[in-house]
């Protein structure tokens, strides 16, 4: 049971602690909780540069030429999930990094050696960023699939509807 002491002590001491004050200290204050970036709402992360992701979103939507609001939802969907994909490749290339400069890996170990010591230390990371990998691939493959559909359907070409397909039987609907 927290006696009355404690709980003005704590009291005190939160009042101590009111957290960053400067624009600075609140930009490196907004990071804490953050992972690995797969996830995060912001579209660039520190260390990434704005103007790369602006300059991509640019490219994207130069080559889709999307018509109207609904499309160019679907191009910078497509722009974001192309940047987590991104940044995925780097989280691996990190995790495998740091499992390469941990003490076990000796220089004398093959290539081949040296992989399926980084894929044993690290596979659960490994497994885990596939499977954000896999959800980005899918929202840039829905998104690029419905923004494709509805210019042909402008264009006046016959586009079918999307196809269910049940994976538990052997059906489609």
């Amino acid at each position: 049971m927290t006696t009355d002491r404690q709980v003005e002590a704590n009291r005190q001491n939160s009042a101590k602690s009111t957290g960053p004050k400067t624009p600075a200290g609140k930009l490196v204050a907004s990071g804490n909780a953050a992972k690995h970036g797969l996830l995060a709402h912001q579209l660039t992360l520190r260390g990434e540069s704005r103007e790369a992701f602006i300059d991509l979103l640019t490219e994207v939507a130069e080559a889709l030429k999307p018509l109207g609001p609904v499309e160019e939802i679907l191009v910078q969907r497509i722009a974001i999930e192309s940047w987590r994909l991104r940044r995925s490749s780097f989280i691996e290339a990190g995790i495998v990094e740091s499992v390469e400069d941990s003490s076990f890996i000796s220089l004398e170990r093959s290539e081949r050696s040296v992989l399926g010591g980084v894929f044993r230390s690290a596979s659960n990371e490994l497994l885990n960023l596939r499977r954000y990998e896999m959800a980005s691939e899918r929202s840039f493959f829905k998104a690029l699939h419905e923004l494709q559909r509805l210019q042909a359907g402008r264009k006046g070409d016959n586009v079918p509807t999307p196809l269910a397909v049940d994976l538990y039987g052997s059906e489609v609907v």
